[in-house]
């Protein structure tokens, strides 16, 4: 039986297929699945010692929300995502009906080898006016974590919430506590009618100094886990 001439051709072109398929799937993103580390920390219910980071992903065009609250009405603009898997270290309520009701309420937070018990027994942490203030100091012979990756595993995070069950589960959280939250880095002006004006602007960059190194978060949903 002789066998059709173009079979060897089509064996030459489904190899090179397949080569393609693997070297090639990951970087256009075929061929692959890649797993959601939110949903995965979820899943298992714990985020566990040295967990947890810091997820931010640019958003093809930027996303607006509008939202009112007393005499403030606000427009919200965001153009990152936003995934913050880690414990919540300071927690601070804001409260009153001037122009900041926008951000009710920080997170101080940390994750990554930060919350390793072998590091963070050495930290303490406590929540000045919108900012955090952390110290650490490690025994004599210990090798402490670099300044450069304490200071990029530790944020503050104003919240902004647009919906009144998401934001009463951030009133659940405490100090200690360990969450997923998913959302949007956002800016934030406001406007009222007889003149007044706002702005409150997020840090896209991990590494920045505070009061300009906050992020301002746009809370979808919040999960709380296991430490």
């Amino acid at each position: 039986m002789r066998i059709p001439s173009y079979i060897p051709w089509l064996a030459i072109i489904l190899l090179c297929a397949a080569v393609v398929w693997f070297l090639l799937g990951p970087v256009l993103g075929f061929g692959s699945v890649i797993p959601d580390p939110a949903q995965a920390v979820i899943t298992s219910g714990s985020l566990g010692p040295g967990g947890g980071g810091l997820y931010q992903e640019q958003l093809p065009v930027p996303v607006v929300f509008n939202t009112s609250l007393g005499d403030w009405n606000y427009t919200i603009t965001a153009q990152y995502r936003y995934t913050i898997i880690a414990m919540v270290v300071t927690r601070r309520d804001y409260t009153g009906q001037g122009a900041d009701q926008i951000t009710p309420v920080d997170f101080g937070i940390a994750c990554c080898d930060v919350i390793r018990p072998e590091n963070f027994q050495y930290f303490t942490f406590s929540a000045d006016f919108r900012k955090p203030i952390f110290t650490y100091r490690y025994p004599p012979g210990s090798v402490p974590l670099p300044v450069w990756y304490v200071q990029r595993f530790i944020s503050n995070n104003h919240l902004v919430f647009l919906n009144d069950s998401v934001y009463k589960l951030a009133q659940a959280v405490q100090a200690g506590d360990c969450v997923v939250i998913r959302g949007y880095l956002v800016d934030i002006t406001g406007t009222t009618e007889s003149g007044g004006t706002y702005s409150r602007s997020t840090s896209v960059i991990r590494n920045d100094a505070y009061l300009t190194g906050c992020e301002t978060v746009l809370v979808e949903s919040l999960t709380k886990v296991k430490c």
